[in-house]
């Protein structure tokens, strides 16, 4: 959306760094491959300057120096890092030197699943813990919802109706609630319902090599439930 809005939203006064290394590499991914984009990607994405239109706005940072680098900047800088639900990367990092400065805001993209630092900042917390250390959030909070690359509940259902003899389901990410509701609506399909299906938990170990029946191996004692 950057290159798209750059003259609407004035972008050119800002450097805009795009600091999360997986990030990089994926980007790099539709760059190589741009070719082979259906035509709606590429419409969506054409810039009349001749600039390829992942590389035309954001600046790619890619080693741990330069990241640091960024610290010193208070102003004309966006920051694109990593790790959706703001519980590792280098995200972590430009809290600590960002979180406290009331000049500063923090957007955060997606779905925040619940006592991830992403949700406790959006449910409006007045200090953050990273590395041992409080930080006082005194910028200014922002979220941006439907942005997230999960799928909802009636695509999950669609993925699953592809898979031929309806194989065993494991759920083992997630909030329960979710959980429990996705593992109803799927053994309440009729057209394709489960084998088996559990939602695994912290400390489970399942033998594969039984499935479509279920083998929980415990971790702690080894024996088999």
């Amino acid at each position: 959306l950057f290159h798209l809005y750059a003259k609407e939203w004035d972008l050119s006064r800002w450097r805009i760094c795009l600091d999360s290394p997986m990030a990089i590499k994926a980007t790099e991914v539709y760059v190589n491959n741009y070719p082979l984009m259906d035509d709606d990607f590429k419409r969506f994405t054409r810039l009349s300057s001749g600039q390829h239109p992942l590389l035309s706005s954001a600046e790619f940072v890619c080693s741990t120096e330069e990241s640091i680098e960024l610290n010193d900047i208070h102003k004309g800088l966006i920051i694109i890092a990593g790790s959706g639900m703001c519980n590792g990367g280098r995200i972590r990092n430009h809290f600590v030197h960002n979180l406290w400065r009331k000049e500063a805001d923090i957007i955060i993209c997606g779905f925040q699943a619940m006592g991830t630092p992403g949700r406790i900042l959006v449910d409006g917390a007045e200090e953050l813990t990273i590395h041992g250390q409080s930080i006082k959030v005194a910028a200014s909070i922002h979220t941006v919802g439907g942005l997230s690359a999960h799928a909802d509940q009636a695509e999950l259902l669609s993925w699953y109706r592809h898979f031929e003899q309806s194989p065993a389901v494991i759920l083992v990410h997630g909030e329960l609630e979710a959980q429990q509701v996705l593992i109803e609506a799927l053994n309440q399909d009729s057209a394709n319902k489960p084998k088996n299906s559990a939602i695994a938990e912290r400390g489970d170990c399942l033998d594969l090599n039984a499935l479509p029946e279920f083998v929980w191996l415990n971790k702690a004692s080894g024996s088999e439930t």
